[in-house]
C-alpha cells in the first residue's frame, strides 16, 4: 500500500538514491497534515511563508492575479510536489497558491529544511535537484504558452503530467489522473475554454487521449510525444 508521503519520496528518488534513514527523516520533519477544500488558498501574494507544503493528495496551482483582477495559473502542483523547497527564503510571496481540488498537505517548518540542508548533503541535493526541475518546467511552460499552437500546447501539457505522475507513481499503465476542468486548463494554457474544448476534441477524434471522467488514457505515448515535439529532457527523470 502507498502512503500519501510516498508520492513525495518517489519523486525526490527520482534524482538520486535516498536511503533508509533519509526516507525517514523526510517522514520525521513533517509536522503536521491539513485538509483544504477545493479554492482555499494554501499562501497567498504578498504573505510572510514560513513553512513549505507538500501535496499529499489533491491537486493544487500556483497563480497571479492580473492588476485587472484576471487570474493566471502558472503550475500545476500534484501528489508529491513541494511548494516549495526555497520558499521560506522570502520575505514575500510573490504568487498564490490554491487548492484546485479537495486537499490535504503536509507542513514543514523553515527550521526543518535548514536541519537537512546541514546534516543530511544527499537528501539536500534531492531538494535542491527538485527546486530546479520546478524552474525548468516553468521555463517550458512560457515556451509552451509564446512559441506553440493550442494543439501542441495542451498535448505537451498531458505529456509533461503523465510522467511527473509516472515517477510519483500515481500512474495505472497508460492512464493518469487529471481532476482539473477545461476552464483551469484554458487558464494555464492562455486560451479561451471554447478553443480548449475544440482541441481537447480533437486530440480524443486522432486518438492520442482518450478521457473517462477525471482519467486521461494516453494509448500510445510515443504517437503523442511526436505529435507534441515533446522532449521530457526537462524534467530531469531519465524519461526522453
Amino acid at each position: 500500500m502507498i502512503l500519501m508521503f510516498d508520492y513525495c519520496i518517489n519523486r525526490l528518488s527520482a534524482y538520486t538514491s535516498l536511503s533508509i534513514e533519509e526516507k525517514g527523516v523526510l517522514r520525521g520533519v513533517v509536522d503536521k497534515k491539513i485538509k483544504h477544500c477545493r479554492g482555499d488558498n494554501i499562501m497567498l501574494a504578498g504573505s510572510e511563508p514560513k513553512s513549505i507544503h507538500v501535496i499529499y493528495n489533491g491537486w493544487a496551482s500556483r497563480y497571479k492575479v492580473l492588476p485587472n483582477g484576471r487570474e493566471h495559473i502558472v503550475a500545476y502542483l500534484i501528489p508529491g510536489d513541494m511548494c516549495d523547497v526555497h520558499v521560506t527564503l522570502l520575505k514575500r510571496m510573490d504568487h498564490s497558491i490554491r487548492a484546485e481540488t479537495p486537499l490535504t498537505v503536509g507542513v514543514i517548518d523553515g527550521g526543518h529544511v535548514d536541519y537537512i540542508m546541514h546534516c543530511y548533503p544527499n537528501l539536500a541535493k534531492a531538494l535542491f535537484w527538485s527546486m530546479l526541475v520546478d524552474e525548468s518546467i516553468a521555463r517550458e511552460w512560457l515556451v509552451n504558452l509564446a512559441g506553440r499552437s493550442a494543439e501542441v500546447r495542451i498535448a505537451n501539457l498531458f505529456c509533461e503530467l503523465f510522467l511527473r505522475s509516472k515517477v510519483a507513481g500515481l500512474t495505472s499503465s497508460d492512464t493518469f489522473v487529471m481532476p482539473l476542468n477545461q476552464v483551469k486548463i484554458s487558464e494555464a494554457m492562455g486560451l479561451t475554454s471554447v478553443h480548449t474544448n475544440r482541441v481537447i476534441q480533437r486530440l480524443k477524434r486522432d486518438k492520442l487521449i482518450v478521457v473517462n471522467k477525471q482519467n486521461i488514457q494516453i494509448p500510445d505515448f510515443s504517437r503523442l510525444q511526436a505529435f507534441a515535439d515533446f522532449n521530457g529532457d526537462y524534467l530531469h527523470m531519465g524519461f526522453s
